[in-house]
């Protein structure tokens, strides 16, 4: 539990816009039904996603995040799990599929590169 609060407060998300699953498909769409992301959206660090699946099987669950709406348009992306500090893979567009088991979830931040090196 430390260590999701640390990830927090670096991230910044007391200064974050909180972008709520039940109102946040203009900012990211989901798939399959009953998986969801809620988003941090930071001014300067990008976007931190709590991606759950709440089905009651495994899941592929991809997230589609609108770049734009997202401040992220044109910028070259850095995706990774900040719990284990592993690359997430993310296509140019702001697409990226995750394995996730029944009712599991994951943190994904997901920023510019040039946000990294700030």
């Amino acid at each position: 539990m430390v260590k999701l609060w640390k990830i927090r407060d670096q991230f910044g998300a007391k200064e974050a816009q909180k972008l709520f699953y039940w109102n946040n498909q203009d900012y990211v769409r989901v798939a399959p039904e009953q998986c969801h992301a809620l988003l941090l959206k930071h001014p300067r660090n990008g976007v931190l996603a709590f991606i759950s699946n709440l089905r009651p099987d495994a899941q592929t669950v991809t997230a589609q995040f609108n770049l734009e709406k997202l401040g992220l348009h044109g910028k070259d992306l850095d995706a990774f799990n900040p719990l284990t500090g592993e690359p997430v893979a993310v296509t140019a567009n702001g697409t990226m599929s995750l394995s996730l088991e029944s009712e599991d979830w994951m943190y994904v931040w997901l920023r510019s590169k040039i946000a990294k090196g700030e």
